[in-house]
């Protein structure tokens, strides 16, 4: 009689070959993984970077881009409301710097927004004075708001100082800065009819001491009680280069006055450092590069007309 051998199941040296077969095979698919998840999640940190460069400068530039608009000559502001001590402005005050964040205030007269729209004076205003100023209309108008009172040559910032009462914007006299002080010395007069609307005094700057390890490109509107806010998060250097009414071109403005082109640079940096990356802070303006890290980082540069910064 024949006798037949069970082939059937498998061999230990199968089995072992399998087992190693499967691990190469999942090894692979989990190194795989690993190499996709830390490229998407790069990509996605460079995304953040990108948007926040990208809307940041949006901002920035819109408000550069208005300095100076309808403010027919220089505007008395009171002491401590400008860096160096200055107390006129009719469009950009730059604050230079080559070892930091350069810092910039912008004034211009806001009144394109249907909201927010101008009125005028019913009657003579003293500029010196801080018992109201009787306008037309205060629609619009909110404690806190920073207006001008503007005609053809002159003009003067204050601040709604309290709720408008009637057709009358209190301007009364205190808070530090004191918008409504004296601004200038002599006494200036403003007849009926002259414009009051709602001014934009705005300053730019990088905060680097509230959180080091995330540096915030703050915006300050100058309202008394209301402090800077953020715009955007991780933007660690922001330069200016400016196109003087001669062509030429210098990073510390002494004459805003004759400032025809700003060109505005922002570099922001991923949130979070990369394992095995290495990039420096590039050299922006007169600010030469930094020290290298694992951010990544990306780097926007434009170039704004400003049409009403001259006399």
């Amino acid at each position: 009689m024949k006798t037949y051998r069970d082939n059937r199941g498998f061999t230990l040296i199968e089995v072992m070959a399998s087992l190693v077969i499967f691990s190469i095979a999942v090894t692979a698919a989990l190194v795989t993984f690993e190499v996709q998840q830390r490229s998407y999640t790069t990509q996605s940190h460079l995304a953040d970077t990108q948007k926040n460069v990208r809307e940041a400068m949006e901002m920035v530039s819109r408000d550069i881009r208005l300095a100076g608009y309808g403010i027919p000559s220089d505007v008395s502001l009171p002491a401590g409301v400008l860096p160096f001590g200055l107390t006129a402005i009719r469009s950009i005050v730059s604050d230079n710097s080559s070892t930091a964040p350069d810092n910039i205030t912008v004034l211009y007269l806001y009144d394109m927004d249907s909201n927010q729209p101008p009125t005028t004076l019913t009657g003579a205003f003293v500029a010196n004075t801080t018992g109201g100023v009787t306008v037309a209309s205060t629609a619009g108008f909110v404690s806190g708001d920073l207006f001008l009172v503007v005609n053809d040559t002159i003009a003067d910032l204050y601040k709604v100082s309290g709720a408008p009462t009637g057709t009358v914007l209190p301007n009364a006299s205190g808070g530090s800065p004191n918008y409504n002080t004296t601004h200038h010395s002599g006494t200036r007069t403003y007849a009926a009819g002259s414009v009051v609307a709602k001014a934009r005094l705005v300053k730019y700057y990088v905060d680097r001491t509230t959180d080091a390890i995330h540096p915030t490109l703050m915006i300050d509107k100058g309202k008394l009680g209301v402090g800077a806010q953020p715009v955007a998060d991780d933007i660690e250097d922001m330069q200016f280069r400016y196109t003087l009414d001669d062509l030429t071109l210098t990073d510390n403005v002494l004459v805003p006055s004759r400032i025809r082109q700003v060109r505005i640079f922002l570099n922001g940096r991923t949130s979070q450092v990369e394992k095995n990356w290495s990039e420096a802070r590039p050299a922006m303006g007169d600010r030469g590069s930094g020290a290298a890290t694992g951010h990544r980082r990306r780097l926007l540069d434009v170039t704004v007309d400003v049409r009403n910064a001259g006399l």
